[in-house]
């Protein structure tokens, strides 16, 4: 009874200090010991796309679980950007 204790107890020393959960930006090779302007610009541009992306996925996740879901920045990926050519505006006062 006291080897079963001993060796459970062990097991689960190592299993629980030995077990650290990789960071995404680790597992996609992305460089955030400084500040760069990419990760700004991903930041900024997750912030503004927020409220639209959670709109949506409310509108399609609500009918399923009858419950409204949060959608936060850092869970969302970029996977195309393309740029739509806008006409001028005249923004002068």
């Amino acid at each position: 009874m006291l080897k079963k204790l001993l060796l459970s107890t062990c097991l689960v020393s190592v299993l629980s200090t030995g077990l650290e959960p990789m960071p995404y930006a680790v597992t996609r090779d992305v460089d955030t010991s400084q500040v760069s302007k990419i990760l700004m610009y991903n930041d900024m541009l997750m912030v503004i796309l927020n409220g639209k992306v959670e709109e949506v996925a409310n509108q399609y996740y609500f009918k399923k679980l009858k419950q409204r879901v949060t959608v936060y920045p850092s869970f969302m990926n970029v996977v195309n950007v393309k740029r739509v050519k806008m006409d001028f505006v005249d923004l002068t006062f």
